[in-house]
């Protein structure tokens, strides 16, 4: 193994510093990971026993620390870049660039510079390429610039922009700005506008609840919770560092009263469905929303943090974390026994919950561990989420640091170096 590429090997390292600590099966973590990546048994087993930390038994303990945090998120970021963001994804086959990868990758580079990880000559040059390819998959609106997918996606084509995308890159490229300077900072500082303009002055919008809000798209008219609260927490931090573009419209968005309107369509003791109709829950979607709650609504951040509890815990068993469930009432559940087979379901409240049949995707598990590393700071409810930095960062890195499509690995990256930021700050009262 001497050959082999000393970040492969490291990596190589972390996956069985993870799985061991997830299994508490040392050897089978080796061969596993040697096998999945091409590797010398022998030599991976030699390695790892140098690197992990020994009981008093010889066994290798059950923990991780945050060097394997460190190693996968660098490694993540580092397929990212050879690809120049090409990767095909679970909606098409065809290798091409994703818009929403790239906001996650900005806030991934960001949290490495501000943690220390990374040195600003590092991510200067990688910002810059990630203008590039922002600059070419933008779509040109009567009203600013935004983003799709790049592909068809239900009644919309493959160049409709979508509010969430380009949240999620209006998201990045302000937390670029923050470790940005100069032409650098200006040349994000244009495409954050631009984009907020759209999202203020393009998007389609219907009212709900008394407020006009953004749908999902201009084809897919839905007004969904978690690109409500996402809309609403860009809208408010642009706000907060003085980049929103003014205008008579922007003088009226109510954006903190739509994210107070999604706050109070938590269920209780449940959480939050994809829409008012709609019946399924998820991870990916509860962490977008949670993220952006405890941020836009800081005077109400103990309800949001009970909220959040409430609602992430429905996904988390002794299995490990799932990725769905979906919810009806108890009788129209028993009038519909075709739910019953082979599905595990729970009762609560009322409510008839079927599903978790799905572990958690990349991508969930990554907005998971931004949304864990947020709340671990401070409130009520960090201490649960201190006690989960470590447990959902060894199952990213054991289980899913191989997966190919970057929209999935960028939003894994965001949450590993948000955890390790929040593993630095927490250190820091003990070196005082």
């Amino acid at each position: 193994m001497s050959s082999v590429d000393p970040v492969l090997r490291e990596v190589a390292v972390a996956r069985v510093q993870a799985l061991n600590a997830l299994d508490g099966d040392f050897p089978a973590a080796v061969r596993i990971v040697a096998d999945d990546m091409g590797l010398s048994r022998s030599s991976l087993l030699r390695w790892a026993r140098r690197r992990l930390d020994q009981g008093a038994d010889g066994v290798p303990t059950r923990l991780l620390g945050a060097d394997p945090i460190r190693t996968a998120t660098l490694h993540l970021l580092r397929q990212y870049e050879v690809a120049d963001g090409m990767s095909a994804d679970e909606y098409s086959e065809a290798p091409q660039l994703h818009p929403m990868a790239e906001g996650k990758y900005m806030s991934s580079l960001a949290a490495l510079q501000r943690t220390g990880v990374v040195k600003t000559d590092y991510s200067k040059g990688r910002l810059r390429q990630s203008v590039v390819r922002l600059e070419r998959t933008a779509v040109p609106q009567r009203n600013g610039i935004a983003w799709g997918l790049g592909f068809s996606f239900r009644e919309a084509s493959a160049n409709e922009p979508y509010v969430i995308t380009t949240c999620i890159i209006v998201t990045g490229l302000l937390d670029a700005m923050e470790i940005a300077d100069g032409e650098d900072r200006d040349r994000l500082a244009a495409l954050a506008k631009g984009a907020l303009t759209w999202l203020l002055d393009g998007a389609r919008r219907e009212p709900w609840n008394g407020i006009e809000v953004p749908t999902f798209s201009q084809s897919i008219p839905e007004v969904v919770f978690n690109v409500v609260a996402q809309w609403s927490y860009v809208l408010t931090r642009a706000q907060d560092i003085d980049v929103l573009p003014l205008s008579e419209r922007n003088q009226t968005a109510d954006h903190r009263g739509a994210a107070t309107a999604v706050l109070e369509q938590f269920r209780p003791n449940v959480g939050w469905t994809y829409g008012e109709l709609s019946t399924r829950l998820d991870l990916l979607h509860t962490c977008y929303i949670g993220n952006a709650l405890l941020h836009t609504l800081p005077r109400r951040r103990d309800q949001v943090e009970r909220a959040l509890l409430v609602s992430t815990t429905q996904f988390l068993s002794p299995h490990g974390w799932f990725d769905r469930f979906d919810m009806l009432g108890a009788e129209d559940a028993i009038a519909q026994p075709r739910r019953w087979n082979a599905r595990t379901h729970r009762f609560l409240d009322g409510a008839a919950l079927f599903g978790f049949d799905r572990p958690a995707r990349p991508w969930s598990v990554g907005e998971l561990l931004l949304l864990a590393a947020t709340s671990a700071r401070s409130g009520a409810t960090a201490q649960f989420w201190v006690r989960q930095l470590q447990p959902v960062a060894t199952l990213a890195i054991g289980k899913y640091l191989e997966t190919k499509q970057f929209r999935h690995s960028m939003h894994l990256a965001h949450g590993l170096a948000a955890v390790l930021e929040a593993l630095r700050q927490d250190r820091k009262p003990n070196q005082s």
